[in-house]
């Protein structure tokens, strides 16, 4: 006859533990996929014509006072972000370890003043300036490492670098630049980097030829290092 256990099984936890991990991931990643303004928390960057359109427009159909209505912004915004940093202190070292992090923010409106990145080399005697042209930003003509430059990455952080509250990065970055270029041009001894900045413009613009004329902006002039 078969004979009956007298111990009785210890009842698993794991289930538990796992319910409990589970519900702890999906709070954490909801509440790190709450709307946040995280770097455009920047005044720099809120002076920029394309925020300042957005800010023109809103105020409008508020019928409030721009300027008071981009102050109201702010300090709401600044007062959002301290309670989100407050509630997120438990769940953002999990999050960083894992990589489970939001890292990058949704389009809120559509870029009206883009920019275009632009990397010349001097030496060009029959250039105005003495500037030639080596890369332009979707140019079929200057397509100096057009590959490395149209890669996910890189494209992200040309955006980045053509927004005041990143001059920093972008200066870097044209010393780095400047420095491949310098080495393949041994005639030139200088490299300049800039952004060309213009707004879209309608279709009616495209039609009747009054499109914004745009302008260079964010220049910078790297030169080559005199030998001792």
């Amino acid at each position: 006859m078969p004979t009956t256990s007298s111990k009785t099984e210890t009842p698993s936890i794991w289930p538990q533990l796992r319910a409990l991990f589970v519900a702890f991931h999906l709070l954490a990643i909801t509440l790190d996929a709450s709307p946040s303004p995280a770097s455009g928390m920047n005044r720099l960057a809120w002076k920029e014509p394309t925020v300042q359109q957005e800010f023109k427009t809103w105020s409008g159909v508020l019928g409030v006072d721009q300027t008071e209505f981009e102050t109201f912004l702010w300090d709401l915004a600044q007062g959002f972000m301290g309670i989100r940093k407050t509630v997120m202190a438990p769940f953002s070292p999990y999050l960083h370890a894992t990589g489970s992090d939001q890292a990058w923010q949704m389009f809120v409106a559509p870029h009206r003043y883009p920019t275009r990145m632009q990397l010349q080399v001097n030496g060009d005697p029959t250039s105005a300036d003495g500037f030639r042209t080596v890369f332009e930003e979707r140019s079929e003509v200057f397509t100096w490492e057009a590959q490395r430059f149209g890669s996910e990455r890189l494209r992200a952080s040309i955006f980045r670098w053509g927004w005041p509250n990143y001059q920093d990065a972008w200066k870097r970055a044209c010393k780095v630049f400047a420095r491949e270029l310098l080495a393949e041009n041994p005639d030139s001894s200088a490299v300049r980097c800039r952004m060309f900045k213009q707004r879209s413009p309608s279709p009616a613009e495209v039609e009747d030829g009054t499109m914004d004329t745009g302008k260079w902006v964010f220049v910078l002039i790297e030169k080559r290092e005199k030998a001792p």
